[in-house]
């Protein structure tokens, strides 16, 4: 009999095939309240730095809607432009919500490689924000100079797509109440951090950590325990 003309073939296909049964195995609902309280900290960092220096919220949608209101009439008086950037938060995270939970409902919402996925999305977005800030092509007071340039919605749009987001809803439904307690914490912790970060009015470093603590956050589950019992069809 000849040879196999392509012998990695051979040796290629089992890798691949354990690769693949890795990613879309479901993982187990264990501990993943401590890496929800892990993503309240960072939204806590990104949307304190994000209001201190741009006056907008990317998470906290119900201030921001507040602001788009009192846009109708003119105000805040110091800033009557104010509800643009939050109407544009509020449409950037209303679309993020829901392509991402069409994503997940779709591929299934506690597949390994589905979260990994969509954390590094986040991840991938918030340094997108983080470059642009960094790299001058958003000013420190991009915030205040509209309606002459729009700059500023442009990493707006991107914190409040990836805050959208809501990847840990269906691992965490059961946690423990002091666990989830311990979140709102978190928040306030992340909030704190960004406010210190930003009292220069440079937001990079703020955003440039969350970035680093969503990439770990999805780093992470590439050594989360798998869910017990699993029944795979070939």
């Amino acid at each position: 009999m000849p040879n196999d003309p392509n012998p990695s073939t051979s040796t290629s296909k089992p890798a691949h095939s354990h690769t693949w049964a890795f990613l879309t195995e479901d993982v187990t609902a264990e501990w993943g309240d401590l890496v929800l309280a892990g993503e309240c900290l960072a939204t806590g960092l990104l949307d304190s730095a994000a209001f201190n220096v741009w006056s907008c919220f990317v998470s906290m949608q119900t201030g921001n809607t507040v602001y788009f209101g009192l846009g109708a009439s003119g105000q805040p008086v110091s800033q009557p432009w104010r509800w643009a950037k939050s109407g544009v938060s509020i449409l950037s995270f209303m679309l993020g919500s829901f392509a991402f939970s069409r994503f997940m409902r779709a591929m299934g919402p506690r597949r390994r490689g589905v979260i990994i996925f969509c954390l590094a999305l986040q991840a991938l977005l918030t340094f997108g924000a983080a470059l642009s800030a960094t790299t001058g092509l958003v000013p420190p007071d991009a915030g205040n100079q509209l309606p002459h340039n729009w700059i500023v919605l442009f990493p707006l749009a991107m914190l409040s797509a990836q805050a959208g987001d809501s990847i840990f809803s269906s691992i965490t439904a059961n946690a423990k109440r002091n666990r989830r307690v311990a979140s709102a914490f978190m928040i306030l912790a992340g909030a704190a951090i960004g406010g210190f970060m930003t009292k220069d009015t440079d937001i990079g470093p703020a955003l440039w950590l969350g970035s680093a603590l969503k990439t770990v956050m999805a780093a992470s589950w590439l050594f989360w325990k798998a869910e017990e019992g699993q029944v795979r069809l070939p």
